[in-house]
């Protein structure tokens, strides 16, 4: 069993185990550093800008992440077609000051002057950490 505790909002992180024998007594060991892991749970929940975007918007994602500065972000964004989720775009961000931010340039599926009269397009997107963190 792993004690992880925090050490700050830096890239470290404290450990030290836990082994019961089997007469129920707990001996720990000692206490370790070891290198945080920036996972894809590490990243906070993602927001768009606004609700709604018309047909040629600009939309600004984001998602927030304690200790990721540096960290590159890649946004994947999806459209629901039919019965499924389909990819519609991506963007990269480096995570600064606790945030990621990305542009995205949004445009309805159905072209010309059928987009106009068209129904809502539905959008979601989903963040994960990718590569090392970037180079400053």
């Amino acid at each position: 069993m792993s004690d992880p505790s925090s050490n700050g909002s830096g890239t470290q992180a404290h450990y030290r185990f836990r082994v019961r024998l089997p007469d129920g007594t707990d001996h720990w060991s000692e206490t370790f550093d070891a290198p945080k892991s920036a996972s894809s749970s590490a990243l906070g929940a993602p927001r768009w800008s606004n609700q709604h975007y018309g047909h040629g918007q600009r939309a600004i994602l984001e998602v927030p992440g304690t200790g990721l500065d540096g960290r590159k972000v890649k946004f994947l964004v999806e459209q629901h077609q039919g019965d499924s989720w389909v990819p519609y775009s991506e963007a990269i961000a480096v995570m600064r000051n606790g945030v990621a931010r990305a542009a995205v340039h949004l445009e309805h599926p159905a072209k010309g002057a059928d987009a106009e009269k068209a129904s809502p397009a539905r959008l979601r997107f989903r963040c994960v950490i990718v590569g090392a963190p970037a180079q400053t």
